[in-house]
């Protein structure tokens, strides 16, 4: 009986320490920022097969346009939509998220290695209504900017 207790042990520790590798995101290995504004941060891609062209160098002018050109359909503009037919694109990031976002990612993107993605998230308040937040990851694929 005294045998089977210390193979339990290793047994359980073994367990413990898989289930809880398991149940974590992606691993977040470096804090490019972090405010009330929002963050940005470096971390592991889940997929640990993946290989990112990082880390890169790009200006902070072209981040800007990058950021500035990703449009969305607004969900909030559904009756509207109704009206005229078609569903009406909106720009993702304001100047203001632009502005705070685009020389952080390129920091990122600076720093991550080619198993790492830029995440980050930025929030808004906006007096009477409550904080709204944007929260996605950026990387380099070949010549391409991946934004999620």
């Amino acid at each position: 009986m005294h045998t089977t207790r210390h193979h339990r042990l290793p047994l359980l520790i073994g367990f413990l320490l898989v289930a809880s590798a398991c149940s974590t995101g992606p691993e977040l290995d470096l804090t490019i920022h972090e405010s009330e504004r929002g963050a940005v941060y470096v971390e592991r891609f889940p997929d640990l097969s993946f290989q990112a062209a990082h880390p890169i160098t790009l200006s902070a002018d072209t981040m800007a346009r990058v950021l500035r050109g990703v449009v969305v359909q607004d969900s909030g503009a559904f009756f509207k939509n109704l009206v005229s037919g078609k569903p009406e694109a909106v720009r993702a990031f304001i100047d203001e998220d632009v502005e705070y976002l685009a020389p952080l990612l390129v920091e990122g993107l600076t720093r991550a290695a080619s198993d790492q993605q830029v995440g980050f998230r930025v929030v808004r308040t906006g007096g009477m209504f409550p904080a709204e937040s944007t929260k996605g990851s950026l990387y380099a694929y070949g010549r391409s900017l991946y934004l999620t």
